[in-house]
């Protein structure tokens, strides 16, 4: 009762309301049938809160409804792709949700994702001096961990197109390529097909890379020293 009630407060310091605070205590309770319902009506409510703390912390908890609840964690996720449009709530959306949930059900995460970077495309190149973009960095990882480690043919397909252009897509493959470090220096003594399969999506996509990367700099060496001077920045991108 005192959870539930709590979770009306409209008391907010510093941006911060008390639902929030409110939330884990909200999805322990949806772990007992008989002190479920009320908590579970409100996390389903608190999802399209005017608080940006508080729907952050319905996504940082929502992978526990598994079990639990699955259908109205479903649910639940899929308001958040339709309705969310707060940068940083939907990075913790991915980086909570979908990164865990994707070990249940990988197609069902993916059509998710596709739908998250269809709303929010990745930002332009930052620069050298250029501050990271988190959310960009959490959708790549996880289009990465879908190819390599389930298989998903449309992730491979988004990561190939970063291969196509790495001036574009250079913290994709960076993001992409760090999460792969798994696939490619382990388990080369196990034969088995699950031990194989990722390691050869992940050298397929290194090999995309490679290749495109040596071609624009063999391409950069037989231009004139003073056009060489002038592309050197893209130079630098593509030897990385």
């Amino acid at each position: 009762r005192i959870a539930v009630a709590l979770s009306f407060s409209s008391r907010q310091r510093y941006g911060r309301a008390p639902r929030a605070c409110i939330v884990p205590a909200l999805y322990s309770l949806c772990q007992y049938p008989e002190t479920s319902v009320e908590p579970l009506q409100r996390i389903e409510a608190l999802a399209t809160d005017a608080n940006e703390a508080v729907r952050i912390a319905v996504t940082r908890n929502l992978v526990t409804l598994y079990g639990y609840a699955a259908d109205n964690r479903w649910g639940i996720a899929e308001k958040f792709v339709a309705l969310e449009r707060h940068h940083v709530v939907i990075q913790n959306f991915v980086a909570s949700f979908l990164s865990n949930i994707r070990g249940v059900s990988a197609e069902r995460a993916e059509s998710m994702l596709f739908t998250v970077h269809k709303n929010f495309p990745f930002a332009p190149p930052p620069g050298d001096n250029g501050r990271r973009n988190e959310l960009d960095d959490t959708v790549a990882y996880l289009f990465s961990l879908l190819y390599i480690w389930h298989g998903r043919e449309a992730s491979g397909k988004e990561m190939l197109l970063w291969a196509a252009d790495p001036l574009i897509h250079e913290e994709q493959i960076r993001c992409g390529f760090w999460i792969a470090r798994e696939a490619a220096s382990g388990g080369y003594d196990d034969d088995s097909k699950e031990a194989q399969e990722p390691r050869e999506r992940l050298q397929e996509i290194i090999g995309a890379v490679v290749d495109k990367t040596a071609a624009e700099l063999e391409a950069h060496f037989r231009l004139d020293n003073i056009i060489q001077s002038a592309d050197q920045q893209d130079a630098k991108t593509y030897a990385k």
